[in-house]
């Protein structure tokens, strides 16, 4: 703080990255982020996070249709063409097409001004600049390329997103040779490192298909059904959206089936079957209203708690 209170930009800078990140706290505090943001003056960094904050609508908090673009691009053009994440968020905004007008009105999307500015960015080695081209040419129909460029991000910098979309490549031999082995590989390496929300369940429900031996059809050297179920759990819990939610609650039932088909017992086969309702009947209560949504899966979860501790007597 007196380094910042006296004016430094690069200690501004890093106490904004500080409260932009929740160091240690586990809360984001945008508001104080901002501020010591634009203490930092012309930080690059500080000045495209200031526009990216605009256009993720982090600080300030707007209506969606009233965020204002043509001030987040003022941010990124100042950050310079030297900033690779500014040259990226300017790429997203072609391909978006939020690139603003002077009058307010947008360009229209344009995937070929988009991969200019992902390609000057993926040239500084900026990886989440490859990511968003390998997103260019999966949508273009090029596998393999798509493919290379996930390979060029991961050897960057390795990201739950990136090792997810690697491991989904594997296991369905987009751009690469199908394995199943590599797909397991991937998958584990994916809850292992930084994700966004919105991967953070994709990786964790493909780490349990791999322990679970649903990936692979087998039993193999990672099969172990109680971090199978631990990791179903944790993806219900983490997809904000309750449409995921019967497909991972499928892969539970394989799970518990076959802990049951293991110990052959009366006490498996009634928690089993006790489950087993409950996940059906919560499959047809989720189509409710978000609040009835919202109730069935507080009250799911809390029952799950149940099965991890009658797991503890199946091992």
């Amino acid at each position: 703080f007196r380094l910042a209170n006296q004016g430094n930009r690069i200690a501004c800078f890093e106490l904004g990255e500080l409260f932009y990140y929740h160091s240690g706290s586990g809360i984001s505090d945008y508001a104080k982020a901002k501020y010591w943001y634009e203490k930092a003056g012309d930080h690059p960094g500080a000045v495209w996070t200031l526009g990216y904050m605009i256009i993720t609508n982090k600080c300030p908090q707007v209506d969606p249709d009233k965020i204002d673009y043509l001030k987040a691009l003022d941010y990124f053009n100042r950050a310079g063409e030297k900033s690779a994440p500014a040259l990226t968020s300017i790429g997203q905004l072609w391909d978006e097409g939020h690139y603003p007008k002077a009058d307010g009105t947008f360009e229209n999307a344009d995937n070929n001004k988009a991969v200019e500015y992902y390609r000057m960015a993926a040239e500084m080695q900026y990886h989440f600049a490859m990511n968003r081209l390998a997103l260019y040419y999966e949508h273009n129909g090029n596998a393999s390329e798509a493919y290379r460029w996930l390979e060029k991000s991961n050897q960057i910098a390795a990201d739950g997103w990136t090792l997810n979309k690697l491991g989904y490549c594997a296991e369905h031999g987009i751009g690469c040779e199908r394995n199943l082995d590599v797909a397991a590989e991937f998958y584990l390496r994916a809850i292992t490192e930084p994700p966004s929300e919105t991967i953070a369940p994709w990786a964790q429900f493909n780490a349990a298909r791999v322990y679970s031996g649903q990936l692979q059809k087998s039993r193999g050297q990672y099969y172990d059904l109680r971090k199978a179920w631990e990791l179903f759990v944790n993806a219900i819990k983490n997809f904000k959206s309750v449409q995921e939610h019967p497909m991972v609650l499928n892969e539970m039932l394989s799970v518990l089936s076959e802990c049951y088909d293991e110990k052959n017992n009366e006490e498996a086969h009634a928690l089993f079957e006790q489950t087993r309702v409950l996940i059906m009947a919560y499959m047809r209560k989720i189509r409710g209203t978000p609040a009835e949504k919202s109730r069935e899966t507080s009250n799911l979860l809390a029952f799950f708690k149940e099965v991890d501790t009658a797991f503890l007597i199946w091992s």
